[in-house]
C-alpha cells in the first residue's frame, strides 16, 4: 500500500512541476502579450460618463478599449508606436474581458478589423487617450 501511494505522491509531483514550466513557459514569451486592466481608468463618451475598461499591453504599445453602449460591448485596439501617433481599430467580433489579465499570441490574435482606414482623430494625451468611434461619438478614456 505504501507503495503505491509512494507512487502517485512523485506522479503528482512531476505532474505539477511540469505544469509549472509549461505556464512559467507561456507567461514569459516574447511571442505573447499580456493586457492588464488598468483599475483607475475613467471612460466618457461625448463628455459623459459610461461604463467600460481598459486593457494596456505589458510592452506598452498597444491597448484595448472595451466601452458598453445601448446594442452591447464593443472594443478598440489602439496601437501608439515610439513616435506617438497611433491608429485605433475597432475589433470586428470580439470584445475584451472583463478580467484582471489575459494573454495574446501573436498568431491569429482575437481581434480582427476591417482595413479599410477609418479617421479616428486619435489624440493621445499625458494621461488620455481620445478617438471617434464607429458610431461617430466621441470617446476618451483618462486615468
Amino acid at each position: 500500500m505504501s507503495r503505491i501511494r509512494k507512487a502517485l505522491t512523485v506522479g503528482a509531483v512531476l505532474v505539477s512541476i511540469l505544469a509549472g514550466l509549461v505556464l512559467a513557459s507561456a507567461i514569459l514569451s516574447p511571442y505573447t502579450t499580456w493586457y492588464f486592466l488598468v483599475p483607475n481608468a475613467t471612460l466618457t463618451v461625448d463628455g459623459r460618463l459610461t461604463k467600460g475598461w481598459r486593457h494596456r499591453g505589458n510592452h506598452g504599445r498597444t491597448e484595448f478599449l472595451t466601452r458598453i453602449n445601448s446594442t452591447g460591448r464593443e472594443s478598440y485596439i489602439i496601437w501608439i508606436p515610439g513616435d506617438g501617433r497611433g491608429t485605433v481599430h475597432k475589433c470586428a467580433d470580439w470584445t475584451s474581458p472583463r478580467i484582471p489579465a489575459f494573454p495574446i499570441g501573436d498568431v491569429n490574435p482575437p481581434c480582427s478589423w476591417n482595413s479599410s482606414l477609418v479617421s479616428r482623430r486619435l489624440v493621445i494625451g499625458p494621461r488620455s487617450l481620445e478617438f471617434t468611434a464607429e458610431d461617430g461619438s466621441r470617446v476618451k478614456v483618462s486615468w
